[in-house]
């Protein structure tokens, strides 16, 4: 058994992750060919930046996309190590492009509408630990606004609708770029060569998500679906990688009410982190309660009288009135 472990969080809708860091961080690590373990039930309380997704290595803890990249590279498992020389510098200038078109349309469908952005919340926090589920939906949502504020001149929570031809125009891009890839993939099991590359890994990250995310608040889903290739690219890396760590919610509860049990194969951690999640919620739970008592003591809204428990304060009257009978 591996002593590396992935923490991120759960899947839905067939896939291993909700979230595309967690996501590419598990793709990059199993195309590397890297033993891991990956808890899919992973807690921000443990990870050193407080975000997911996060590695540890015995002691040692890493976080974010980037470090986690960095330390595969040290352990050998670059990925673009079999990419030919010629195909170098166009994959570092593919995943440019990938970023540049699709992370902004994938940012606003997550969290750019009121009803999405309540639905993305919701993943986030059905999958964060109380009390963290409260704030950490929140933050995300903080850190996609002022992407967009950067990358596209709006803010999502200004409560301002932005102008239609702002948003038209970040639909316009993903779909030019979809049929870029869906040509230049063409019939390959891999976008450089015959193994997969970090270019791979990204790609099939942002497709699967946008393939899946409910179509109602995606219209690219459609124009991906149209583009067949595309579609097994996804579903053959989500089969032959992923097997056993996707969770899709509506198959789960069909399975409760017919009274069968799923028997998962992802590491869902230690029983000590378990124990130490339990402990942390009932800790965060005890310094609530602690919290809005001295609040309330501090501006006054809980008064305690001191002459009411003072001994001056008690009656004993009835208590020497028997004595004196009995004597």
């Amino acid at each position: 058994m591996s002593e590396i472990t992935l923490h991120v969080y759960q899947g839905e809708w067939g896939l291993p992750s909700i979230d595309l860091e967690c996501l590419t961080s598990l793709a990059l690590l199993k195309f590397a060919e890297i033993p891991v373990n990956i808890n899919t039930r992973g807690s921000t309380f443990f990870s050193p930046s407080g975000t997911l997704p996060y590695l540890n290595d015995g002691t040692t803890k890493i976080s974010s996309y980037k470090d986690i990249l960095e330390y595969v590279k040290k352990k050998g498992g670059s990925l673009n190590r079999g990419l030919r020389e010629s195909d170098l510098n166009p994959s570092q200038a593919y995943l440019e492009h990938l970023r540049t078109k699709l992370h902004s349309y994938l940012t606003y469908t997550l969290w750019g509408r009121a009803e999405s952005a309540e639905a993305t919340r919701f993943l986030y926090a059905k999958r964060t630990p109380f009390p963290m589920s409260f704030f950490k939906p929140g933050q995300i949502l903080n850190k996609a606004d002022q992407y967009l504020q950067i990358q596209r001149g709006f803010s999502i929570k200004s409560g301002i609708p932005p102008e239609e031809h702002l948003t038209r125009q970040i639909t316009i891009d993903a779909k030019i770029f979809i049929n870029e890839i869906s040509k230049q993939l063409g019939d390959q099991e891999w976008f450089f060569g015959s193994s997969p590359s970090e270019f791979d890994a990204n790609l099939y990250s942002y497709l699967a998500l946008l393939l899946h995310y409910p179509q109602n608040f995606n219209p690219l889903a459609g124009h991906i679906r149209e583009c067949k290739n595309l579609v097994k690219y996804v579903n053959r890396i989500t089969t032959k990688y992923f097997e056993g760590f996707t969770f899709d919610s509506g198959k789960a509860q069909e399975t409760a009410k017919s009274g069968r049990k799923t028997k998962s194969k992802s590491t869902t951690g230690s029983q000590d982190e378990e124990e130490s999640n339990w402990k942390i919620q009932v800790f965060f739970g005890l310094f609530s309660i602690v919290s809005m008592v001295a609040f309330s003591l501090s501006t006054g809204i809980l008064e305690i009288s001191r002459e009411s428990i003072s001994p001056e304060g008690m009656d004993f009257d009835d208590e020497d009135d028997e004595e004196t009978e009995d004597n």
